[in-house]
């Protein structure tokens, strides 16, 4: 493979809408990358455009709630010299929300929560796969030295490892078999401004 390229940018806007109480935030990135793969004994070049947008909303005040949402759409197109049945197009959708709830300097609650949508126009079946995590902290002992936290991964048992990926002569569709749903209890402990678990 030679005669790589990929040339990216990325614009972030963020303002606050005051008489709404909220911050609005949007991220746009756009890709390029060329590549050579020999098919055949020829020179088969490969063009992919990726362009992704994310917008959220978020509160303004965070002093004991701290909340966002949003989503975010991403499209990869890959086009070929040579095998073209191989174009493509991923059309891939984000919606996420994140909750954190801290009443106190000793507790404090954290939520997440977002699905990921998978659509592509070479297989007829589109993917979706929620995924929810959760966080409890309890802190104790003077200054907070101490404390408890416990985490929650996939509530539902619902994620994996899914991907789709194009090469230079294949498709592809990926399901890896992950832990699944988890529960963790740890232990922290700060000595010296360090913190261990």
């Amino acid at each position: 493979v030679s005669s790589n390229y990929t040339v990216s940018s990325n614009i972030d806007f963020s303002t606050p809408i005051r008489a709404l109480g909220i911050i609005f935030s949007a991220t746009f990135q756009e890709s390029w990358s060329r590549g050579i793969n020999i098919f055949n004994a020829a020179e088969n070049i490969q063009n992919v455009f990726s362009h992704t947008i994310d917008i959220n909303f978020g509160n303004r005040r965070k002093q004991n709630w701290d909340i966002r949402t949003g989503g975010s759409i991403n499209v990869n197109d890959s086009n070929f010299s040579i095998s073209g049945s191989n174009n493509n197009v991923f059309f891939n959708t984000t919606y996420y929300t994140d909750f954190r709830y801290t009443p106190n300097d000793q507790w404090s609650f954290d939520t997440g929560a977002n699905v990921v949508n998978f659509n592509s126009k070479n297989f007829t079946e589109s993917v979706s796969i929620p995924l929810i995590n959760a966080t409890i902290d309890y802190n104790f002992l003077e200054g907070n030295k101490a404390g408890f936290t416990l985490y929650i991964h996939d509530l539902l048992n619902k994620y994996s490892g899914f991907e789709r990926i194009s090469g230079a002569n294949f498709l592809m569709e990926r399901d890896r078999n992950n832990i699944g749903r988890y529960v963790m209890l740890a232990f922290n402990l700060r000595k010296g401004g360090r913190i261990g678990r």
